[in-house]
This record gives structure tokens, C-alpha cells and sequence, in this order.
């Protein structure tokens, strides 16, 4: 260790002659430390700061789940005496925490604003004041914990080894935290351990009183009690059961009514009362007072035995020698909780036949008519009367079927001839009227066509003329034969000229043909262009399910749906329903024709599809929501 420097301070809060060595020691034992937190901070402080012989120790710490600031946890001074540095000191704390939780540690001169120690402080020779701090690495928590130290007239080498020092000994709280934090799961770890064998040795009996009493002797030696009692409410009050170590007992003797009044305190107000205590508002405990006063075990604490909401009995448990502590509780509650049921289900064992008929019934009636459950009694009732309105009330019942909208009429529009597309007069979904241009073929080498004919025709009439002149009567025949061939040939080419315009033999409306993509492309003759169909004869097909033929050969009338525009309904008529199934993907299904009984909206066009509702008569509400089921179930379980 380096010797004092000649401006160092000595420290005055502990004794001259007492060593590191000891100190050390004593920051050894804090590792172990057995009492509060808030004592442990404080002697932690005090020995760190006289280790590093600091004027002032602060440790700071921030919440990590709330938004606040730094909070002072504990602070040492050497001396209650102000001094300018220490005020200087104070004021800067906040400051100091800061930097230092971000860089982990902090060393800087107390007059130095922001710099760190420099080169320049490395030169000086005279002592300065010091502010030194570091983050303490404790792992077990997710705050901020910041020790900060204030070093008056001391030299940049000894602040230095009082880092060094505080950097030893930063250890020490997680050391603790993680001596403290191994040793309650290794007691929790027992609790349970020692909870599920006294649950065993319950488990192992049969009967009631047998079952009882290794219950109050097994929990006297857990918790070390000079006396455990188990009352069971029976009637309108506790009776007492069974004793610890103690096989027979008289209910009439005064002691054992005044533990059984103990216990119906802690029934009524349905909590754990510790007796003495020093609360001021818990529990009442005038009758475990005065149990305790005539008894010879004055330490009492009764815990209720729940069973869901309700409680089945309690157990008192008494000492002598010390109270109980509210930290044990839980412990106790434990296993009184976890056996309640076993006991109460060796409780109606233990009972003869017609006993526990009796309570079965008396059970099932006081559930039925008692003030218990309303709200499940309410869901029964409603459960029962919706069941007899499914039952007894019919309601018009409706059989649901896909439909597609066809028309009566529908004209496929031919290529006459070979030739390309001209010029596309219309498109799909265009309304057309009879006569209407629909399409233009190209005619060019129809007029070549037409001028090469028209040429070797007047050629041939010459011809013909010239043979009659000469009277060559053969040639003639020629001729008239090459004349007449050639006018056929013309009126064929002009034929085909007045038909290059395709144009809509009816009113309707075009429902396949969109060729403008397809504008100068060939197409050959007989290939269909167009589809018009009339939207004045619409009819609607349905496809009922082979399932539900039945019904529908009874429906006259219905009403429709489209996908487009669901909100609306249109009534409809049957007409006709096909006397064969035709089949689909996963089904078979019947053709249902029907007719508007109302004139077809203008946007109605062929190939819209929906669904259709046929009235199929009237049904009851348990036939609507079970008759597929039910026929599922038949056709299942048939054999």
C-alpha cells in the first residue's frame, strides 16, 4: 500500500490503530449479512468510505420500472461539519450519478467542470478535492445502483488507489443479492418439499378420524407447534375433530368451547387472525384473547379451510415458547389448502348410506331452489325455455339453392368468310339493337377480287358475241358458259362484300365479344365472334341439393339474391324442376327453373349468379338447426 502523501487527511471517524485488514474483514462479514437492506446500505457505505478515506459517500439508485430521477439511498460523512467542498459536492450529485451510470465510473477533480483528470492534473503536485464514482454491478436487479465518494485534499495517486479500493469491495452487494436469492429458493424448494410429504402421508389414509389426526400431528411437527386443532362447520358452527397428540377430548369442558369460538371468529370473518398481533386493523381476535388467556399456549393462529367460496373448517395452531410470524403463513395456508378436499371427501365417506343420500339430495335441491348460483339457474332456465320454443314454435323455412341467370334467346355471331378484323364496332356488356353494326371485316382483296371478275366477265361477253357473229356455235356455248360461271363469281365476291359488316339480327345485349385486342388479326369463317342474348326473357336457374328434393318439389315461390348486390331481394316463381340430378364436383343437384314475378332491372344481365330462397313451408326451430345433423347421424350409423 503507498504511504500517505503529505497533504492527505487522516481519517477521524474511525480509530487510528484499527487496520485495512480489519476493515476488510468486516466488508467480508456484509456478504453475509442477515438484517434489513436499509442497514446493510448504511454499514456498506460507512466501511467503504472509510477504506477509501472519503469526506463524503453517497449511494444513489434508479428505479428501472418508474420514470423518476435518482434517489439518495444512503449517505456517510466523516464529520457533521459543513465545508465549502462538501456543499460544492452536494449540489452536483445529480450530475456526477449521471455520468457515471453512462461511462460506468467517474474520477475528476471537484472544481473541474466537465473534464476528466488530464495530463495537466497529472503534473500538479498540490492536493486537490476529488469526486470519484462507480457503478455497482449488481446482476439481480435490473436498477441503477451508484456509489459516489467526495476525496478532500488528496493527491491524484491516492485518489487513484481509493478507485482501486472501491472497485474491490463493489462486488460485495451482488455477492449478497445472490447469497440471499440462492438461500430463499433453497427454502422454498423445502417448503414444498415438506408440503407434498405431509400431503402424502394424508393421502395414504382412508378414513376420516385417522386422516385428521395425522393431519394436526404431521403439521404440529412442521411448524414446530406445541398444539394443532382442526374444527369442521357442521350445522351453523366449528365442531372440534381432532388434537395433536391428542386422542380423546371432551367438547363439554370450557377450553374446548372457547377454541371452537376461536375458530368460528376466523370462520365468520373468513381470515387468518394471529394472536397477539400488533396490527390495529386486521382482524378481530377478542376470542383468541381470551382462549389464549385460559389456556397455557398464548401464541395462537387459526387458518379457514377454503373449498373454492366457501369455507369447511379451520386450524388453529399453537406455541408456547414463540409467536408466529406473519412471514410463515403462506406456509401454513399451503398445505391446509391443499388437503381441504381430501378431507372433506373422508368426511362424507365416513357417514352412513342414508346420511349421505340425505345430503346428495338436500345438495341437488339447495342448488335448485336455494339463493346460490342464480346466475346458472338464470342460464338453465333460459337453456330449458329455448329449448321448448325450438320444439313447439314453426317458422317459414326456406331451402337455400346457387342460381345463374340465363336467357331464353341467345344469337352466336359467325365469321361469313375468311379475312381480318377492320374495325370493332361495340364491346361486352354493350346494349344492341337489331341492325346495329357490330364489325367490320377487311374487303380489299374482296374489291380486287370484284374488279378481276367484273373484267374477265365483260372479256367472256365479248367473246360470246364475237363466236354468234362468226356463227361458231361451239365457241359460243363456251363463251356463255365462261359468262355465266364469271357472274356467279360476282354476285358470290359482292355477297361477301354486303356481308363484311356483321350487324345484331335482334335487341340485346352483348355478352361475349370484346375483339378490339384483336384488331387486324385473321379469323376464319364459321368462327364465332359475338354472344347476344335478350335481357327481356331472363329466367333464373337454380340447383337445389339432391339432399333437399323433397322440399323443394313442395315450394311454389322463393326469392333471390345477387352476389353484386346482396341487400336486395327479388321474388321469383318455380316453373319447372328437372325430372334427372345432374352432377357436380362433390354433389348431385336438381335444375330448378323459375321466372321473375316482377319486370328484370336493366343492369341484370346473363351468367350473374346468387342464391336463391325457396319457401318450402313452415318448420319448427329444432327441425331447422338439427335435420342435417340428424340425417348425417342415420346414414352413419346405418348398418
Amino acid at each position: 500500500m503507498a504511504a500517505p502523501q503529505s497533504g492527505d487527511p487522516q481519517p477521524n471517524h474511525l480509530e487510528e490503530d484499527v487496520s485495512f485488514a480489519s476493515m476488510a474483514k468486516e466488508l467480508e462479514a456484509l456478504a453475509n449479512w442477515q438484517g434489513s437492506m436499509v442497514d446493510f446500505w448504511g454499514r456498506y457505505a460507512a466501511l467503504t468510505g472509510g477504506l477509501c478515506r472519503a469526506s463524503v459517500m453517497v449511494i444513489a439508485f434508479k428505479p428501472a420500472a418508474e420514470a423518476s430521477g435518482w434517489k439518495r439511498l444512503t449517505q456517510w460523512e466523516t464529520t457533521a461539519e459543513n465545508s465549502q467542498q462538501k456543499a460544492l459536492f452536494r449540489g452536483q450529485i445529480a450530475k456526477h450519478v449521471d455520468h457515471c451510470s453512462r461511462e460506468g465510473s467517474l474520477l475528476r477533480a471537484l472544481h473541474q467542470a466537465e473534464s476528466h483528470v488530464d495530463s495537466q492534473a497529472e503534473s500538479q503536485v498540490e492536493p486537490l478535492d476529488y469526486v470519484m464514482g462507480l457503478t455497482l454491478p449488481l446482476r439481480q436487479t435490473r436498477d441503477t445502483f451508484v456509489a459516489l465518494v467526495l476525496l478532500e485534499d488528496c493527491s491524484l495517486e491516492r485518489a487513484r488507489e481509493a478507485q482501486l479500493r472501491l472497485q474491490i469491495v463493489a462486488e460485495i452487494p451482488n455477492q449478497l443479492l445472490l447469497r440471499q436469492t440462492a438461500s430463499k429458493a433453497q427454502g422454498d424448494t423445502l417448503k414444498v418439499a415438506n408440503t407434498l410429504d405431509l400431503v402424502g402421508k394424508v393421502s395414504q389414509e382412508s378414513q376420516f378420524v385417522p386422516a385428521v389426526m395425522t393431519f394436526c400431528n404431521a403439521l404440529a411437527a412442521r411448524f414446530q407447534c406445541d398444539r394443532v386443532s382442526l374444527g369442521w362447520l357442521e350445522g351453523d358452527g366449528i365442531k372440534l375433530r381432532a388434537m395433536s397428540h391428542t386422542e380423546r377430548f371432551d367438547r363439554k369442558m370450557e377450553v374446548i368451547q372457547l377454541l371452537e369460538a376461536a375458530m368460528e371468529e376466523s370462520l365468520d370473518q373468513d381470515d387468518t387472525i394471529l394472536h397477539p398481533t400488533t396490527e390495529t386493523h386486521g382482524p378481530l381476535s377478542r376470542d383468541h384473547a381470551q382462549y389464549a388467556r385460559s389456556s397455557d399456549l398464548p401464541h395462537l393462529c387459526s387458518v379457514p379451510l377454503h373449498q373454492g367460496d366457501t369455507i369447511v373448517g379451520v386450524v388453529t395452531f399453537e406455541r408456547l415458547a414463540r409467536p408466529f410470524d406473519p412471514a410463515e403463513v403462506p406456509s401454513m395456508q399451503l398445505p391446509c389448502e391443499l388437503l381441504s378436499y381430501r378431507l372433506r371427501d373422508l368426511k362424507r365417506q365416513d357417514r352412513w348410506l342414508g346420511a349421505r343420500v340425505t345430503d346428495v339430495l338436500g345438495d341437488l335441491g339447495g342448488k335448485l331452489v336455494g339463493p346460490q348460483h342464480t346466475l346458472s339457474k338464470l342460464l338453465a332456465i333460459l337453456v330449458l325455455v329455448g329449448v321448448l320454443m325450438m320444439l313447439l314454435i314453426r317458422v317459414p323455412y326456406r331451402v337455400e339453392a346457387n342460381f345463374i341467370l340465363k336467357s331464353d334467346e341467345v344469337f352466336y355471331q359467325s365469321v361469313p368468310f375468311d379475312s381480318y378484323i377492320k374495325e370493332v364496332f361495340l364491346e361486352s356488356g354493350d346494349n344492341v339493337a337489331q341492325g346495329d353494326a357490330l364489325l367490320k371485316l377487311d374487303t380489299d382483296n374482296l374489291e380486287l377480287e370484284l374488279s378481276s371478275v367484273t373484267a374477265d366477265l365483260n372479256r367472256f361477253k365479248r367473246e360470246a358475241e364475237k363466236a354468234r357473229a362468226a356463227r361458231a356455235l361451239a365457241d359460243m356455248r363456251v363463251s356463255e358458259a365462261l359468262v355465266a360461271q364469271q357472274q356467279a363469281r360476282l354476285e358470290l365476291v359482292q355477297w361477301r362484300i354486303g356481308q363484311a359488316t356483321l350487324r345484331s339480327p335482334m335487341d340485346g345485349i352483348m355478352v361475349e365479344g370484346d375483339l378490339k385486342e384483336r384488331l387486324g388479326a385473321p379469323v376464319n369463317e364459321g368462327e364465332v365472334l359475338f354472344r347476344i342474348a335478350r335481357i327481356d326473357r331472363l329466367y333464373v336457374e337454380a340447383e337445389a341439393n339432391e339432399r333437399d328434393i323433397d322440399d323443394v318439389l313442395m315450394a311454389s315461390e322463393g326469392e333471390i339474391a345477387f352476389l353484386s348486390q346482396p341487400e336486395r331481394k327479388y321474388p321469383i316463381r318455380i316453373n319447372r324442376v328437372e325430372p334427372s340430378a345432374v352432377s357436380k364436383t362433390s354433389e348431385n343437384v336438381f335444375l330448378i327453373r323459375t321466372e321473375f314475378l316482377e319486370s328484370p332491372e336493366t343492369w341484370f344481365r346473363p351468367g350473374m349468379s346468387g342464391v336463391a330462397k325457396l319457401d318450402v313451408g313452415r318448420r319448427s326451430l329444432f327441425y331447422i338447426f338439427t335435420h342435417r345433423t340428424i340425417d348425417f347421424l342415420r346414414m352413419f350409423f346405418w348398418w
